[in-house]
């Protein structure tokens, strides 16, 4: 789990664990204006911004302003700006680390497909699942709370809190949502065609995916993310500007899609690092459009409240 220093004028408190500045904000000495600074890191942030989570867990401080270029921003600007966000900052950087160790990764595993060699391919690739997956929750988060930069690269001060268990509640998310499509379609290969029931809950867990994937990174946790119930009544809430999110998450898997197939006749060294990267570009267009979500319609979801 990620430490933090906690700053009170020139006070600085810590290395503090999530649930010790947790316990700090919920005892009124300390709310989303206070800085707050990552253990490892240099660039402090206000509490509300960098931990949204924790500072919403209090009624008795209000909610960071958010800059005022982001208050004017419509949801549809909101959402155009998501596909030049991954060019943003040192967005391009993260693009570029993600492409050479999964290219590496992926070219030892494809290569020696037997032995060690193979199997610590198929590590590594998991690996960087499970840090890629810390890695989008935390562009959702800073997105929530205004952040129009990509976060730098997730520090890792706890092998299973940092890198696994992102991956894991991710992974539950898709098992949960996809499962049954994939269960109707296994299940239909027996027979001919593919059966209508597979194409319907594919559709609809990948309509109310998002919104699963908005509240693992907001709420931090597995259960809250992946409940159904809270999901579906989080979407009715937001139904009509979720439909404009939910158009431009599908049009950024279908323009991946599109530039894939333009793609394949490329050499295998080629394709890889080229896929890699535009598919990590596709991911982080999403996650912002997922942050996007919370951003512009928390008030009306309401789950702080």
């Amino acid at each position: 789990m990620r430490d933090y220093y906690l700053a009170d004028g020139e006070t600085v408190l810590g290395p503090l664990s999530e649930d010790q500045v947790r316990g700090l904000v919920q005892t009124g000495a300390f709310g989303p204006q206070h800085p707050v600074c990552r253990v490892g890191e240099e660039e402090w942030h206000p509490l509300g911004h960098l931990l949204p989570h924790l500072a919403a867990t209090t009624a008795d401080f209000p909610h960071p302003t958010p800059p005022a270029e982001t208050v004017t921003r419509s949801l549809p600007a909101e959402l155009a700006f998501g596909f030049l966000y991954p060019l943003s900052g040192l967005g391009w950087m993260q693009i570029l680390f993600f492409t050479l160790f999964t290219s590496c990764a992926y070219a030892v595993w494809l290569v020696l497909s037997l032995g060690f060699f193979a199997l610590f391919g198929m590590v590594v690739l998991f690996l960087l699942c499970g840090y890629g997956a810390s890695y989008l929750i935390e562009i959702i988060q800073t997105t929530a709370a205004g952040d129009r930069r990509p976060p730098n690269l997730p520090s890792i001060t706890d092998f299973w809190d940092d890198a696994l268990l992102p991956g894991v509640r991710v992974g539950a998310a898709l098992l949960l949502y996809l499962g049954p499509a994939l269960y109707f379609a296994i299940k239909g290969s027996f027979y001919d065609g593919s059966p209508p029931e597979a194409v319907i809950a594919y559709f609809l867990g990948w309509f109310f995916l998002p919104m699963a994937f908005l509240r693992i990174a907001i709420y931090n946790n597995i259960l809250d993310g992946v409940n159904p119930i809270a999901v579906f009544l989080s979407t009715t809430r937001v139904f009509l500007p979720y439909l404009f999110v939910f158009a431009a998450l599908t049009a950024s898997t279908l323009g991946f899609r599109v530039l894939l197939g333009f793609l394949v006749d490329l050499p295998w060294y080629v394709l890889i690092p080229t896929a890699i990267a535009l598919f990590f570009y596709s991911l982080m267009v999403q996650a912002r459009h997922v942050g996007v979500i919370y951003l512009k319609l928390k008030h009306r979801l309401g789950w702080f409240e």
